[in-house]
């Protein structure tokens, strides 16, 4: 006859707790290099290194609070809950910021495994209402679908509205929208430079002359759309010098400042680098110690 032993209780959600699950999630880990890295960071990450190898059994757990928690389940009580998900995710919908097609606004939705531009349009723009329809109207002007329908990671649409890109499990890819006239609208595809991984987080330059990838080799790669080639790879590093030990954890968000100059790059860990597009180079690291959902607030100030 088995017996269950009570072992202890962790809070680490802010609200009620909507799945649980057992998992061994790590099936590779990296060489440990030869420098260590003094990197400073959060007590429960420090204690997450300590724990979460190759092979060790997680419970995982996700509530109603948005959030993913990981827990030693041999040593539940000795190390605290890793949040593994701090920073918030791009949207899904996406509205084309400086882009009018006679008059109305380009909408790009991200579906699992589709796209769709849509064109808003408002009947009575000077006079906005509260009521829940009749005001606006959506028609669809292109649906496009990954290929062999396989699950979209990211997407993007430039300023300008005449520019998309999304990210499979496999690559990332381009297309130019063209307005034909009346409602009819096509869709071409522009060819990426060869050598680019899946991308985790993507954006357009304010000038909509650039596609800034942030791919699962741990590079961020900036890529001129005119002439089609690779301007500049930055590589995320918590060394100013730029010089790296180890792998960086991936870069899950990325904002271009208004004027274009730089690029903030957020982790899965809350940690910032900073980029500066104007001189191609790598500016600073930051350590946002805060909570993970003011990562956001905090690339937004900077």
């Amino acid at each position: 006859m088995h017996k269950w032993v009570y072992v202890g209780y962790v809070r680490a959600h802010s609200h009620d707790v909507r799945a649980l699950t057992m998992a061994v999630p790590i099936c590779k880990e990296d060489a440990v290099p030869e420098e260590k890295v003094v990197k400073a960071r959060r007590k429960d990450e420090f204690s997450y290194r300590k724990w979460a190898h190759l092979g060790v059994p997680m419970l995982i757990s996700g509530g109603d609070d948005t959030k993913l928690f990981a827990y030693s389940a041999r040593e539940f009580t000795l190390y605290s809950p890793h949040n593994f998900c701090p920073a918030p995710q791009r949207p899904l919908i996406n509205l084309a910021r400086d882009c009018t097609v006679n008059g109305d606004s380009v909408m790009l939705v991200q579906s699992v495994n589709c796209l769709d531009v849509l064109l808003v349009s408002v009947k009575n723009k000077l006079t906005p209402s509260t009521s829940s329809g009749g005001d606006a109207t959506i028609r669809q002007v292109i649906h496009l679908k990954s290929k062999g329908s396989r699950k979209i990671i990211a997407s993007a649409v430039s300023t300008n509205g005449m520019l998309f890109a999304y990210s499979d499990c496999v690559k990332p890819c381009l297309f130019a929208l063209r307005h034909k006239g009346g409602k009819k609208f096509s869709l071409d595809k522009i060819e990426l430079p060869k050598g680019i991984s899946c991308s985790q987080s993507m954006m357009f330059t304010d000038d909509s002359s650039s596609l800034v990838l942030s791919c699962n080799d741990g590079k961020i790669y900036v890529v001129d759309i005119a002439s089609r080639k690779i301007s500049n790879i930055f590589r995320p590093t918590s060394k100013i010098d730029g010089t790296k030990t180890s792998k960086e954890p991936p870069v899950t968000k990325m904002f271009v400042s208004a004027d274009g100059q730089w690029v903030a790059a957020a982790n899965c860990f809350g940690d910032v680098y900073i980029f500066n597009l104007e001189v191609q180079r790598y500016a600073s690291y930051q350590l946002i110690v805060c909570d993970p959902p003011n990562v956001l607030s905090c690339l937004v100030r900077y």
